[in-house]
């Protein structure tokens, strides 16, 4: 009869099933897919190579321009200058990229203790009494707060 906790296999060695919560193999937890981390280099490095975009009339045969422009990298100011293009000409792009990047700037610690405001609402009868003091009818201001199918019946 094989041992508890095991389960039987040809090599006689018997396996032994993960404790609960228990991880074996596969990548560490926070470690990003190669694809994704790769795809990141990639964008950065190119838009590091792009920089500030210059935009260039283009030429025909003779180098008359033919009223056409294009965009040349430059690589000026690197990724920032790419990020400022995008912003002037592509705000909602830039917009998105940002909110992505705004949630990582939030986690910061607060080193300032929290202050609570506490309000405090008058009573029913205050309320009644500052109204008179102000020459305003309490009564008729209840009434005038009543729906109005509620006191014509």
């Amino acid at each position: 009869m094989p041992n508890k906790g095991t389960v039987n296999n040809p090599t006689g060695k018997g396996f032994k099933p993960n404790k609960k919560g228990e991880r074996r193999g596969g990548r560490q937890t926070g470690t990003l897919n190669t694809v994704t981390s790769d795809l990141k280099d990639d964008l950065l490095t190119a838009a590091e190579e792009l920089g500030f975009p210059k935009v260039m009339p283009i030429l025909d045969a003779n180098g008359e321009p033919t009223g056409e422009t294009e965009l040349i990298a430059t690589a000026e100011q690197g990724r920032v200058g790419f990020l400022k293009w995008l912003g002037l000409h592509y705000p909602a792009a830039f917009a998105s990229l940002l909110g992505r990047v705004i949630p990582l700037q939030v986690n910061m610690k607060k080193t300032e203790p929290r202050t609570v405001d506490i309000v405090k609402y008058p009573s029913h009868e205050e309320a009644r009494r500052e109204l008179r003091e102000h020459g305003f009818d309490p009564d008729v201001i209840e009434a005038a707060r009543k729906p109005k199918f509620l006191t014509h019946q």
